[in-house]
């Protein structure tokens, strides 16, 4: 009976398997240790800045995140056969460069809109040994270390200072931002 229950929840709410499939890949690869955990905004609108090192961030946040994420991820990744199902699925906004599918574009930032009103360092997908997925798995069930900063408000949320927060979380220098990029706009 509880396998039938799960079924129909997976089906009427598919993010909740997308999650639990996260969690699950998450903890029988990676021996993930999240510090700051307490730190996710419990409710209503929120944007998660990461710093983005490796193919399995996305994996690793939703795993570690008490609350359902809506990610943003290249278009192309969608036509991927099996993992492009499971991507839509798990409600990720395909976008793509404003250039090249401007209505793609558009259409990421309108759904990132309505969302926000709605409420692995080293391993095989990092690339910190040169080209991701280039080279065998080098170890299995890794440790994994996720750390969750502060909230920070809306006013506040501008390019210099989230890349001066994630550095400090990565307890290393802040890298300077060209003057042009040092600002960024937060809608919702």
């Amino acid at each position: 009976v509880n396998a039938l229950v799960a079924i129909y929840v997976y089906t009427v709410l598919p993010e909740f398997l997308f999650r639990f499939v996260c969690w699950i890949l998450s903890n029988t690869t990676y021996r993930l240790r999240v510090e700051g955990e307490d730190s996710f905004p419990p409710n209503g609108p929120a944007v998660l800045v990461c710093n983005h090192v490796s193919f399995v961030d996305w994996l690793l946040i939703s795993a570690a995140c008490p609350r359902p994420i809506r990610f943003v991820m290249d278009h192309s990744f969608m036509k991927i056969p099996f993992a492009g199902r499971f991507f839509k699925r798990g409600k990720v906004i395909p976008i793509a460069s404003q250039k090249d599918h401007p209505a793609i574009y558009a259409a990421a930032f309108e759904a990132v809109s309505a969302e926000l009103r709605a409420g692995m360092w080293g391993s095989f997908f990092s690339r910190r040994h040169g080209r991701a997925m280039s080279k065998p798995f080098r170890r299995i069930w890794s440790r994994v270390r996720l750390t969750v900063g502060a909230p920070i408000p809306a006013a506040q949320a501008n390019a210099a200072h989230l890349q001066a927060t994630v550095a400090s979380l990565l307890g290393v220098p802040n890298p300077t931002i060209p003057e042009k990029s040092a600002t960024a706009s937060v809608r919702g």
